[in-house]
């Protein structure tokens, strides 16, 4: 990995040359590494150019990301850490039992129909069943798994927290796309690094799994913004203000998510 040296500083940092970039640009990830995207043949001494012009900017994104992650260290899946649920927290607690294949089919008691995934082949293979138990997250793991046991309640707690966040942004969903006249054809599910949301023109939203952690009101801004995309496409004066109509604080919303938003990187960090 490339690096230099300013003012005694030393940054290493990743580049990424591409034949389609025009221009040159830079970000730093939670773990605190550079990464540079640009045009192929960009020389190295522009590159470094680029960079120094910008180290401070980069010593303080450095900074913010190691305070957080001293505020929000890794995740163990250990019975008592805190896992958040629309703002709620909640006591993980791990119990490991013998499921039978029947039961491993599970969930039906937590979830709406429309939620459960229609797979029984991937259901049956599951062997971590993740369910809300009042102020407690139980994650039931099968007495024999012992290696593997991290990268199964990962996926058990994955599965619970997408499906929550289907339902509940599903009724905000169908409110709103009433109000506003317009069809919303898909609701996904992802995994994405940076973006909280988005959608298509032809009508397809796609949510990030972790705003099933955030408070109810933050959760609902985006999924409400990404509804009025369907109204008005851009982020011009014309699509604030439908936002504005349906969500007169929504200044106040996107200021909270703006400040606390990356912490829900962190927490999630799990793999």
């Amino acid at each position: 990995m490339p690096s230099l040296v300013h003012e005694n500083k030393t940054i290493e940092y990743y580049l990424a040359p591409s034949k389609r970039r025009r221009s040159i640009s830079m970000r730093v990830d939670r773990d605190s590494r550079v990464q540079v995207r640009a045009p192929k043949f960009t020389t190295t001494h522009y590159i470094e150019g680029f960079i120094k012009e910008r180290i401070n900017w980069i010593i303080k994104k450095q900074d913010g990301f190691k305070k957080l992650g001293s505020i929000h260290p890794a995740k163990e899946f250990k019975t008592g850490e805190i896992f958040p649920l629309f703002g709620r927290d909640l006591k993980l607690k791990i119990e490991k039992v013998t499921l039978p294949p029947a039961q491993t089919q599970a969930s039906t008691d937590i979830l709406p129909a429309k939620g459960r995934r229609a797979n029984g082949r991937a259901r049956k293979q599951r062997k971590a069943i993740c369910k809300l138990d009042g102020d407690y997250l139980k994650i039931f793991i099968g007495d024999k798994v012992d290696l593997k046991f991290k990268a199964m309640a990962v996926r058990a707690m994955r599965d619970f927290y997408d499906l929550r966040l289907k339902s509940k942004a599903g009724d905000i969903i169908e409110k709103y796309s009433k109000v506003l006249d317009v069809n919303v054809s898909n609701l996904a599910i992802g995994n994405q690094k940076s973006l909280w949301g988005s959608c298509s023109r032809r009508g397809s939203i796609r949510l990030n799994w972790r705003l099933a952690m955030m408070p109810f009101d933050i959760m609902e801004y985006i999924v409400i913004h990404e509804v009025c995309h369907l109204k008005v496409h851009g982020h011009c004066s014309k699509f604030w203000k439908v936002v504005e109509n349906l969500l007169p604080d929504y200044k106040e919303r996107r200021k909270w998510l703006r400040q606390h938003g990356m912490s829900f990187f962190l927490i999630s960090d799990w793999e």
